[in-house]
């Protein structure tokens, strides 16, 4: 195992007291929470897709043919926009 390296962090107290809360419930401390948190990043050369996890299973969705196409929103929109004119709500 590589030897450890200090390092200061300027955290906001709050994000701290909730880490440490969660550190004592799971048993770790903030030190291997913080090295498990960095350790789920990217490694180098990988390449990064920078979406939202909603954006992301959406776009999952999209590919494994459970949305069928970007017509499906098109639709969507208009039968929205229809139930607001039957209820005298028009845009």
């Amino acid at each position: 195992m590589a030897r450890r390296r200090a390092k200061n962090l300027f955290l906001a107290p709050a994000v701290v007291e909730r880490a440490e809360r969660f550190c004592e419930m799971a048993g770790t401390n903030l030190s291997q929470l913080v090295e498990d948190f960095l350790g789920t990043l990217p490694r180098e050369g990988a390449v990064m897709r920078l979406r939202s996890p909603l954006v992301a299973r959406l776009h999952r969705a999209r590919h494994d043919g459970m949305i069928d196409g970007s017509d499906a929103f098109a639709a969507y929109v208009s039968r929205h926009r229809r139930r607001l004119e039957d209820r005298g709500n028009a845009y």
